[in-house]
């Protein structure tokens, strides 16, 4: 773990706080002790802002990208008797990615709504720690990797809850939506403290919610900064976040310097660069700057560099990290402390369609026409429809039955269900498919994460592209220091969006209806008229057979081989077929990502250089 990373370790018990200082060599120390429970809780906040109040025995900690003034924290801590009563307090501390609060002797922690911002614990000799980063845990519990789950992660989509398993043994993570509660006689305890909103605001009320919120988290990702970025790919949700930062621009006092960044496609066809001149016509910028395709890494190039990333689970965004870092470098270059994305967007705002069968009983004409355009759209087969509308069964018996079916994926199935059918790769092991048939069997609660199926899937998105922002966020802090944000998923435009009632969001005619009305004051006519969206197929297929001879030289030496998780009599001939369709999918990209995560594990034992980084450079800046 590199020394400067924004981390902390909560430990509860008896410890040696050298092992923690080895880790995390600049926290800052709480003692969260009460009576013969004692309890200390490290924070090292290098790039982020970290605040802490404290009242009458009482702390309340929280890290995240603005800071909160004391009397925030201290009104909090006089009105909120116990733990559970900091619910009714958590607007005032919304945008924030971590909280520590210490009351009557107990002590909460909990991440973000949106899982972007994680929270683990497990027990080491005896003591209870709790962190931020999974590694940093497994790292001192000198945990060994959990085969199966770490095997999962090459399903496409990672459903609920296995996504939420950690790929190392003796660690648990904890859910998004809950916290971890601590002291007293019993044990570690999970509570949920957020549930989506439910949906009742018409579309121009929540667009004025969402407007509102994402003012407000852009602004806590501005505070103190004289410099940003954002990347403008021409899409819709870049193009609002540009628009949003222009807002905050003319609004400061102080203003400060916003750079364009814009990754040009190799795909002719691809349009979205010209979008993204056509917004800055109307947006200017301190700079816009566009990278083309001859100044941009391919996807899978400089593989043998991706094990220097110690990320806490394998990513799929590993595979372009040359890619991601000629960008975020350009930020660097300009002297930005934070980078801008729309990450999250099409999860927040392009309505998933299962969301139709909760609209046929409180507007079943309007959902049956939706479905029907859906059905159109998709060429969904009528039979199939039908039985998902009429007997979607338990979340149980469909992950058992149909998630892990071995029956051909069918590209025309409805997705009105509690999600599709997985991707499983040709060369994942018999044996491992069998182990995580079985796990999954075993598992005693089986839970969706909503009810129904359709905010099930919602949700299950927004999980989704967290951990690929997470990934990418790691990436861009290792590499350089620079703070990659994803304002679409901030708990206040989560709720905001959330908050819309389905028949005003859930459009298959009109494309993210509640972003482009919160935004339509501030984005050029003609983007919002725009009909077309911009696709990378063509990059990644001319990346894969560009670099098919360096990734079959890449798994020659396979540890996933090694772990007896791939079967290499399957992987090793596809590799020299880079264009068959086995590849479609993200099954690929997933495996490199496992591959170079599993060796990054097995040189977690010295402390990596940062990529694009010397050792001797590293040392001076660290001293």
């Amino acid at each position: 773990m590199d020394s400067d990373v924004d981390s902390f370790v909560l430990i509860r018990g008896d410890h040696q706080p050298a092992v923690v200082r080895e880790h995390l060599a600049q926290a800052r120390m709480f003692d969260l002790s009460a009576g013969n429970d004692p309890v200390r809780l490290y924070v090292q906040a290098s790039h982020l802002r970290l605040s802490a109040g404290m009242m009458r025995g009482n702390t309340l900690v929280v890290i995240g990208p603005a800071p909160v003034p004391q009397r925030i924290l201290t009104d909090v801590l006089a009105t909120a008797p116990s733990l559970l009563h900091l619910d009714a307090h958590l607007g005032q501390l919304a945008g924030q990615y971590w909280l520590v609060a210490s009351i009557n002797g107990r002590v909460r922690v909990q991440g973000s709504a949106s899982g972007l911002h994680r929270v683990f614990y497990a027990d080491v000799a005896g003591a209870t720690m709790v962190s931020s980063r999974a590694r940093l845990l497994a790292s001192i519990g000198e945990f060994p990797v959990d085969r199966i789950s770490l095997a999962m992660r090459l399903l496409e989509p990672l459903q609920h809850p296995l996504a939420e398993l950690c790929c190392w043994e003796n660690i648990t993570a904890v859910p998004p939506h809950s916290f971890l509660q601590l002291g007293g006689p019993d044990p570690a305890r999970l509570y949920r403290w957020w549930t989506p909103p439910f949906p009742d605001q018409d579309l121009a009320a929540g667009a004025e919610l969402v407007t509102s919120a994402t003012l407000e988290t852009v602004g806590d990702h501005l505070s103190g900064r004289s410099r940003a970025t954002c990347e403008i790919s021409g899409g819709l949700d870049s193009s609002t976040l540009a628009a949003t930062l222009q807002i905050h621009k003319h609004r400061e006092e102080l203003p400060f310097e916003l750079h364009g960044i814009t990754a040009v496609s190799r795909d002719e066809f691809n349009s979205d660069a010209q979008w993204a001149r056509e917004l800055t016509t109307r947006l200017p910028l301190d700079s816009h700057t566009f990278l083309q395709p001859d100044q941009l890494p391919w996807e899978y190039d400089e593989l043998d560099d991706a094990f220097r990333y110690p990320l806490d689970e394998p990513s799929i965004a590993i595979g372009s990290h040359s890619r991601l870092n000629a960008v975020t470098d350009l930020a660097r270059a300009v002297g930005t402390e934070v980078h801008f994305t729309g990450y999250g967007g099409d999860q927040l705002f392009l309505a998933h369609p299962a969301l139709s069968r909760e609209l046929l009983v409180t507007h079943p004409l309007t959902a049956l026409r939706r479905l029907r355009a859906y059905r159109s759209m998709y060429r969904w087969r009528g039979s199939d429809l039908a039985r998902q509308l009429i007997a979607p069964g338990s979340y149980r018996s469909w992950l058992n039955r149909t998630y892990l079916s071995s029956a051909p994926r069918d590209p025309h199935a409805a997705m009105l269900s509690w999600g599709g059918q997985a991707v499983v790769p040709h060369w994942l092991s018999a044996e491992v498919t069998d182990a995580i048939a079985a796990r999954i069997r075993a598992m005693s609660e089986l839970h969706p994460l909503a009810p129904s199926p359709g905010r099930h899937q919602e949700l299950g998105a927004i999980y989704e592209i967290s951990r690929v922002v997470r990934g990418v966020a790691d990436i861009a802090h290792f590499r350089g220091g620079i703070g990659v944000v994803a304002p679409f998923l901030d708990e206040r435009v989560i709720n905001a969006a959330l908050s819309v009632r389905i028949d005003h969001r859930l459009d298959p005619y009109r494309y993210k209806p509640l972003l482009l009305e919160a935004f339509k004051e501030f984005l050029p006519d003609s983007l919002q008229r725009r009909t077309t969206k911009g696709a990378h197929n063509a990059d990644k297929a001319q990346a894969l057979l560009r670099n098919a001879s360096a990734i079959r030289t890449y798994f020659a030496d396979s540890k996933l081989v090694e772990a007896g998780l791939i079967d290499p009599h399957r992987l090793y001939p596809l590799l020299r077929q880079p264009d068959t369709p086995l590849f479609d999918n993200n099954d690929l990209a997933m495996t490199v990502a496992c591959e170079a995560w599993l060796r990054s594990v097995d040189n977690r034992s010295s402390s990596p250089t940062r990529p694009g980084h010397s050792s001797s450079e590293r040392r001076h800046k660290t001293g």
